[in-house]
């Protein structure tokens, strides 16, 4: 077909080779200029959306926001699952991002990071986290948990309908594989339904998973005492009701439960504990949420229950 367009272009010499080369450049000049006009109504969708949801590197480091999702393509796809770091303290920073990169690779998800200027209150600081969180496709937040910023991710973990990953600086230096995650469950279906989302997703990425549960003088079995199969059998039955992903490993143990997460977050050399909450932060309320949130040197994943 090629050759019989350039044979009719030589016998019937429609164009010479000055004016073909003329209406080609034309041509290139034109596509350039439509594409050029795609790029910059992209870029300036994709700014204005940013902004918006309250991403400040777009306006205080756009070299940076464009060396990211905007060139690399992320933003292309509608649907693109994102976790959001939040950063606002150099010194904290980095164990943000590993964090969320993590975190990322295993929900195969980009990382959209977003900056907090030093400037706005708290209030406004965790509207501007929100609101990133509420961007479709973005599944959970990243922050860093310091008595700094204590004001501002308090109000993110307890308005956000979605999960919230708190970091400690003593997480800087550790490894940023999660390799094991520690599920404390206190038996109550709303807690076994809140994390069930996110053990599915670490057992399909091949996350090692323990369970934790902790009896009081009120709740310890009979069987406690007795032969270790009753306990096996115990210990099964509880998995299938509240965590029926294969694979999953069931600790028990008796006392206060906020010093048995603490201390199997180390004695398993876990690198995440996951909790279920109420959002609750009442006196007498959550108190192992608390603890952990707190004492912690591992991050700490809160995901919401349902309402009611």
């Amino acid at each position: 077909m090629l050759l019989l367009l350039v044979a009719g272009l030589v016998t019937t010499d429609v164009l010479t080779s000055s004016s073909l080369r003329s209406f080609l450049l034309g041509r290139l000049d034109e596509q350039i200029d439509v594409s050029q006009n795609q790029a910059y109504a992209y870029i300036t969708s994709v700014y204005q959306r940013d902004v918006k949801a309250g991403d400040r590197t777009a306006v205080t480091d756009p070299g940076a926001w464009l060396a990211g999702p905007v060139l690399t393509g992320a933003d292309e796809e509608p649907d693109m699952t994102q976790v959001l770091a939040v950063l606002g303290d150099g010194v904290t920073e980095a164990p943000v991002i590993d964090t969320a990169a993590a975190l990322a690779e295993i929900a195969h998800a980009q990382v959209r990071r977003i900056s907090l200027a030093g400037d706005l209150s708290a209030e406004q600081a965790a509207a501007q986290v929100l609101g990133a969180l509420d961007s479709p496709g973005t599944v959970l937040a990243v922050l860093a948990r310091d008595e700094r910023s204590r004001p501002i991710w308090r109000r993110v973990a307890q308005r956000s309908a979605r999960p919230v990953v708190l970091v400690p600086a003593a997480a800087r230096g550790r490894r940023a594989e999660i390799r094991r995650v520690l599920l404390p469950l206190d038996g109550t279906a709303e807690s076994a339904a809140a994390v069930a989302g996110a053990v599915e997703q670490f057992a399909r990425a091949g996350v090692d998973l323990v369970a934790l549960h902790v009896f009081d003088a009120e709740t310890v079995p009979r069987f406690w005492d007795q032969a270790a199969h009753a306990g096996r059998a115990w210990a099964e039955e509880f998995l299938a009701r509240y965590c029926a992903q294969p694979g999953v490993r069931l600790e028990l143990r008796t006392g206060v439960p906020a010093e048995h997460v603490l201390d199997g977050a180390e004695g398993k050399a876990a690198d995440m504990i996951a909790l279920g909450w109420s959002q609750q932060l009442d006196p007498g309320r959550a108190r192992t949420v608390r603890r952990a949130v707190l004492d912690a040197v591992v991050p700490v994943m809160l995901v919401p229950m349902a309402p009611g």
